[in-house]
């Protein structure tokens, strides 16, 4: 319909925005220590479809599907190798089915624990790559091999989205732990829209122009937040433009991130829309595509009922015998 038309032409001439914080998020660490990486590879070739080729920790993130004991089909993950550990992402339906596999396979050797402090965005289009940078520091992403990349937003994202429409781009680096890295952990709450406007409405009685001069002053700049920035794979239909993105933040920045890219020009997308986008680029969506699956058999039940209810609605003209009469 039109509305699938319009979704997919949006990301040919730009972009998309998805909100993916619904999805779930388990953490695997090893229980011997940080450095005992070995065995969360060990671990995930045991419950990953494909066995060992299907574990890709050296693209510093990889999908896959997880699998039981018996090899059926639980849920697609996505798995994100981090300082201490993976983030595997599961739909939020096979949560506690994929945290048993873990669980029941690692036999100690690895914990498994649901985290509840990070939000998830997904980007897609053919300006998906600009938009992101004109919000984040995205420096050597396109050249790294690696498909994760870790950086900081320049600054608050919606003040930088708003600059970057007028002057350009301006740098705001976050603190970092002593390794180097930017924690995840990082607690600075967003500001809020209050805040937003009375820093405008103040800066514009003073110069008359926020941004009149250039890029403002780093001490001015409000805090931003760490990213896990992962350069998506192509589907199989996929159309040319460039790889989406997914994007990892501490819990609270989704909405900062993505009004910041919706005013660059990003369409937001609700879950319809998403999978509309990944019914054209060739890509499995789930439950509806894994019918072999207790959350397909769930999502297939659904509907078979809900037609059955459809069906037995009967018009009232056409009821044998009509009310009053």
């Amino acid at each position: 319909g039109r509305g699938y038309r319009s979704t997919t032409k949006w990301t040919r001439d730009a972009c998309a925005v998805h909100d993916g914080s619904y999805n779930a998020c388990l953490r695997l660490e090893a229980a011997l220590g940080p450095d005992e990486t070995a065995s969360l590879e060990a671990v995930l070739a045991r419950c990953v479809e494909g066995g060992v080729r299907g574990v890709k920790v050296d693209d510093g993130a990889f999908d896959a599907v997880i699998v039981g004991s018996a090899g059926e089909p639980i849920a697609p993950a996505q798995v994100i190798s981090i300082e201490r550990g993976m983030l595997v992402w599961v739909h939020p339906d096979a949560v506690d089915a994929v945290s048993d596999v873990l669980g029941g396979t690692c036999g100690g050797a690895v914990r498994v624990t649901r985290v509840h402090s990070l939000c998830r965005l997904e980007i897609t289009g053919e300006t998906a790559l600009a938009s992101l940078s004109a919000v984040a520091d995205t420096l050597g992403l396109s050249e790294s091999k690696s498909r994760v990349h870790r950086c900081g937003t320049r600054g608050d994202p919606r003040e930088a989205a708003w600059f970057a429409k007028k002057r350009g781009v301006f740098t705001s680096t976050p603190p970092t732990d002593g390794s180097g890295q930017t924690p995840m952990e990082y607690a600075v709450r967003p500001a809020t829209a209050q805040e937003l406007g009375a820093r405008r409405r103040a800066a514009r009685r003073i110069s008359g122009d926020f941004y009149k001069e250039g890029a403002p002053d780093a001490d001015s700049v409000l805090p931003g937040c760490p990213l896990i920035v992962v350069r998506r794979p192509r589907g199989p239909l996929a159309t040319s433009h460039d790889h989406g993105f997914t994007i990892i933040a501490p819990r609270g920045w989704a909405q900062p991130l993505l009004l910041a890219l919706v005013h660059l020009g990003a369409r937001a997308a609700g879950r319809l829309e998403w999978a509309w986008l990944a019914t054209a680029a060739g890509s499995a969506r789930f439950p509806e595509d894994f019918p072999d699956t207790d959350a397909g058999r769930r999502w297939q039940g659904g509907i078979e009922d809900e037609n059955r209810t459809r069906a037995s609605v009967v018009p009232r003209g056409k009821l044998a015998t009509r009310p009053g009469v």
